[in-house]
């Protein structure tokens, strides 16, 4: 079966915590044994394998049938109703991870799961293309996780068409989850415009998201749709979560801040400047290299070091209870120009947040 323990990158410093890789696969399974075992065999190999499903196959009591002693999955056991998304995950992960079963349901699984010290919910959702995009379920687990300030990573299979993420067209459906997604600060980890569908009757579309919140985007590296063959008329999306230590901010000197008078009166100041006195070919150099070194001495001193970060601080001002108070405007103001709207036409960019 797959390796069972975590892969680690060799250049972390002593006492430093490692970069730890978790490798993801996302796939619609039509619902097909073969695209099962096939998924089976091209999870050997993986770093601590994590596969989001929609619509796997299922025996005819409506349970997942077991697909590698290595593995574990998380579904919709209740009732009769057959389950169309599950997290299949390897067993070392699970005593790491809890199932969130208030947002579990047959076309939705969810789970809190800790990856090194990185607490995240990892989700597969299947967006039945006869229901709303986005379901129902959908809403209270993006609120939980704003709410509970977790990361959010969500496979899903969306029946969704729209240009921001790679089609050539838009639906409704595709404008409707649009409006979700930047309605709780969501978006999508797909890059390009590669077919995630491909049937054998040529029609293809990009229809399968990896949708997550920033912190969840943030996890993500390596995303693509891998050209392995899924006995599906889906593809495979990879893609790893990497925990672990954080690269310190970037230290950079921001040349307009430079203290020119300061600058200037270092170098007035300094005595070996003063000193012009060359009597041979070495002198030259050692004059031209401490010159060099002066002015580097000299900016540094008129130009300290600051520091970068790849992130955004929050201002103060925007608590929890602010930011739902915008996304309930933001959503009134949506629905209220959509009302207005008699053009049927694709929006060509997405709608700011507030």
């Amino acid at each position: 079966g797959p390796p069972t323990s975590s892969s680690s990158q060799s250049n972390n410093q002593p006492g430093e915590r490692q970069v730890e890789y978790y490798s993801v696969t996302q796939i619609n399974l039509k619902r097909k044994f073969i695209a099962w075992k096939t998924l089976l065999t091209n999870t050997h190999g993986r770093r601590n394998p994590i596969i989001l499903a929609t619509e796997p196959y299922t025996n005819n009591h409506n349970r997942l049938p077991p697909i590698n002693k290595d593995l574990d999955h998380y579904y919709y056991k209740v009732g009769d109703k057959r389950p169309r998304a599950a997290i299949i995950l390897h067993k070392n992960l699970t005593s790491k991870s809890w199932e969130i079963k208030q947002f579990t349901t047959p076309d939705q699984v969810a789970i809190k799961i800790k990856l090194s010290s990185t607490e995240l919910i990892l989700a597969s959702s299947y967006m039945d293309i006869t229901g709303p995009a986005p379901p129902t379920e959908s809403t209270p687990l993006a609120k939980y996780a704003i709410d509970n300030n977790l990361p959010l990573i969500m496979g899903s299979d969306t029946n969704s068409h729209h240009t921001l993420w790679g089609n050539r067209v838009c639906n409704e459906r595709g404008r409707e989850l649009l409006d979700f997604l930047s309605s709780f600060g969501l978006s999508w980890a797909n890059k390009g415009s590669t077919p995630t569908f491909l049937n054998s009757r040529g029609h293809n579309s990009v229809i399968d998201l990896t949708i997550t919140n920033p912190t969840g985007g943030d996890l993500i590296s390596n995303w693509h749709v891998s050209d392995l063959f899924s006995n599906s008329d889906h593809r495979y999306i990879m893609f790893d979560i990497t925990t672990g230590h954080k690269k310190e901010p970037k230290q950079i000197r921001l040349v307009r801040n430079t203290d020119w008078a300061k600058f200037n009166e270092i170098l007035k100041n300094d005595p070996n400047l003063n000193n012009t006195s060359i009597t041979n070919t070495n002198d030259i150099d050692q004059k031209v290299e401490y010159i060099n070194q002066a002015l580097n001495k000299a900016f540094e001193e008129a130009c300290p070091a600051t520091y970068i970060s790849s992130t955004i601080r929050k201002p103060p001002w925007l608590t929890p209870q602010i930011e739902e108070a915008q996304r309930g405007i933001k959503h009134k103001l949506k629905l209220t120009l959509k009302k207005k709207e008699k053009s049927t036409d694709c929006d060509s960019a997405l709608i700011p947040l507030l």
